[in-house]
């Protein structure tokens, strides 16, 4: 009996090493998708072209398009359908798909007909297309659409659960928010209730906290419902990198069809050709305290994604750069549209052309298209 648990508890070591070795291998080995000629192809972390750029270009706007390798594959475009390659441009799931999604967990959605199902890395359909819409998997589930209610599957198709929701959210460090009479509250991985429902809207769990409604407030809140932070605050941003982006007084918030990201808008008045700042935007920290006062700066836009690789993107007039955390500007404002910065580099749009800074805001892919 000792044998067989050594063996269990060796083959799970094995297996996590296996699967970390495998991230941290992702990690170290990034691509970056660059436009060339009208073609696309990808590039590595000094600019280097490792896959030659012959692929058909998609528009930008469009959600269901995945740019990049997610879990060493990546959605590339032949004639009029999607297949993928992998990180050496071998194609290893042939071109047959119109609406390609990115793989998470090992399987990546597909739409067959009006319906979706999933597929894993072989291109071989695991859960057959019977869902009007899905999620992508996360924490072993996907939240999916079925007979007009919103379900959890198990990558077998199968509902996960018993217990019936009104709505639910998709899994972010092992718990999900559901609605149950019309109030949010959350469940773990075995579908227990463990936040019972008290919330307006809730959010995602991000470095241990979760964005939510408290009745007219908005605040934080953590893994056992308590709140963590309560703020006068009109709108605010998940944590990321132990910050996160509030907005006070008259803002908006606004999806950028371009890049396909979320932005805080500061309002403003034209009065006699200046523009008045009505709302207030900045940086707390997770005490709830504010670490960076973008006021100072006169930031009118900040994306919502906050802070990634020690940067966070702003607009200051109608340019975009990057600050630091201690506030101070890192990328001089000089773009018309930009990304958050992943694994060193950001994507950023000059005119009407794409290209690659890396942190000092040294292209290492000058802008093309």
């Amino acid at each position: 009996m000792k044998k067989i648990i050594i063996f269990f508890v060796c083959f799970i070591f094995m297996t996590s090493t296996s699967i970390s070795q495998q991230k941290n291998e992702e990690d170290s080995n990034p691509l970056f998708p660059v436009q060339q000629n009208g073609k696309y192809g990808f590039i590595d972390k000094t600019g280097k072209i490792v896959i030659e750029p012959k692929y058909r270009y998609f528009p930008p706007g469009d959600w269901r398009i995945p740019e990049s390798f997610s879990e060493g594959l990546s959605a590339v475009m032949m004639g009029d359908l999607w297949g993928f390659i992998d990180k050496s441009g071998k194609t290893v799931i042939e071109p047959k798909f119109k609406y390609p999604r990115e793989f998470s967990e090992g399987l990546t959605a597909v739409k067959i007909g009006n319906l979706w199902g999933f597929m894993d890395k072989t291109g071989k359909t695991v859960i057959e297309p019977k869902f009007k819409r899905v999620k992508s998997f996360s924490d072993g589930v996907a939240v999916a659409i079925l007979d007009d209610r919103s379900v959890y599957i198990d990558k077998t198709g199968k509902a996960a659960f018993e217990a019936q929701f009104d709505d639910v959210n998709s899994f972010s460090e092992g718990l999900a928010a559901v609605k149950i009479a019309k109030k949010w509250g959350y469940i773990d991985r075995s579908g227990k209730i463990v936040i019972k429902p008290f919330l307006g809207r809730p959010g995602t769990f991000s470095e241990g906290l979760a964005k939510v409604q408290l009745g007219k407030k908005i605040g934080y809140i953590d893994k056992t419902g308590k709140v963590a932070i309560e703020l006068e605050a009109r709108e605010a941003g998940s944590f990321s990198e132990g910050l996160a982006l509030i907005v006070t007084g008259a803002y908006r918030e606004e999806y950028n069809s371009a890049t396909r990201l979320d932005r805080m808008i500061i309002s403003n008045i034209d009065s006699g050709g200046q523009h008045v700042f009505v709302g207030k935007m900045w940086f707390i920290d997770k005490t709830g305290k504010k670490a960076i006062d973008l006021q100072i700066l006169k930031v009118n836009e900040a994306l919502l994604t906050g802070f990634s690789d020690g940067l966070a993107a702003i607009k200051i007039e109608d340019k975009w750069g990057y600050i630091d955390k201690t506030g101070k500007l890192a990328i001089e404002p000089q773009f018309e549209a930009v990304w958050p910065f992943s694994q060193g580099l950001a994507k950023v749009k000059l005119g009407d052309k794409h290209g690659y800074i890396d942190k000092t805001g040294k292209y290492v892919w000058k802008p093309t298209n």
